[in-house]
């Protein structure tokens, strides 16, 4: 919508601004829900109190340990990265399989797919119907 808007432009990636939305949800907004859920309650024991902040940090320490690791280990997205043909046409008709059978599912998951899908084929000279 912001795309169609022009609020946004071609210059950055729609796949790069999904990225770092997922990333704001889940280690900023999702957080923030949970201590917002504990706020109401009434919490008489001060263990059932560290229950919301243990869980918080659980999710933020989970995800950056997560970045860290897959920056040291210089991890990649996959295929993209192997930049391998033999590789890409062995695993070519099980990554469309995927995306054609999540064809359905909301959130924009199977839009998601279908664009890294097309992407790939491109990077590899193949047309995609």
């Amino acid at each position: 919508m912001l795309w169609e808007r022009k609020h946004i432009s071609d210059s950055v990636s729609v796949e790069v601004i999904l990225k770092r939305i997922n990333q704001l949800v889940l280690l900023g907004i999702n957080p923030l829900i949970i201590l917002g859920a504990f706020w109401f309650v009434k919490l008489d024991s001060m263990k059932l109190a560290l229950l919301p902040m243990l869980g918080v940090l659980t999710l933020v320490l989970g995800g950056i340990l997560a970045i860290s690791i897959s920056k040291f280990q210089k991890l990649d997205r996959g295929i993209r990265a192997a930049k391998d043909q033999a590789l890409y046409n062995l695993y070519r008709d099980r990554l469309k399989a995927i995306v054609v059978d999540t064809d359905g599912i909301g959130w924009g998951f199977h839009d998601q797919l279908d664009g890294m899908f097309f992407e790939i084929a491109q990077e590899f000279g193949e047309d995609v119907d």
